[in-house]
């Protein structure tokens, strides 16, 4: 996949509606990876959309994450009351292929995922 402008990609690509991956909460996994999310609704245990990109690069330090940022689409999908149901890998269906993946960010992507699912989900004993 080509480098994307992160200030113009939506968290559900192609979803009509879709808020901007930079109108949503995030947090920072590992060196030059990024998670967003938002939760479904406004009330509890409706589940969450994410989306995580790799960092490219930025006109410079002081707009590491800013407007001139490029990411790639890493992970994106949707988590439903029941816990993730839609993992994506990158943003084709012909595409999933990582370069030297640093194996302990991927560990602690998908532990946030758990977290999130414990957020905004039903708990693990009622799925």
């Amino acid at each position: 996949m080509a480098a994307v402008k992160l200030h113009k990609l939506e968290l559900a690509p192609g979803e009509a509606g879709s808020p901007r991956a930079v109108d949503c909460e995030h947090a920072d996994i590992g060196t030059g990876m990024r998670l967003y999310w938002r939760a479904n609704d406004e009330t509890e245990r409706h589940g969450f959309r994410f989306m995580s990109v790799d960092w490219c690069s930025a006109d410079g330090l002081d707009d590491e994450w800013g407007d001139s940022c490029e990411v790639e689409i890493a992970f994106w999908g949707t988590a439903l009351f029941d816990g993730i149901r839609h993992l994506r890998l990158c943003d084709e269906p012909d595409e999933g292929y990582m370069y030297y993946p640093d194996t302990e960010t991927l560990i602690a992507l998908m532990t946030k995922l758990r977290d999130l699912e414990d957020r905004y989900c039903a708990p693990r004993d009622q799925r």
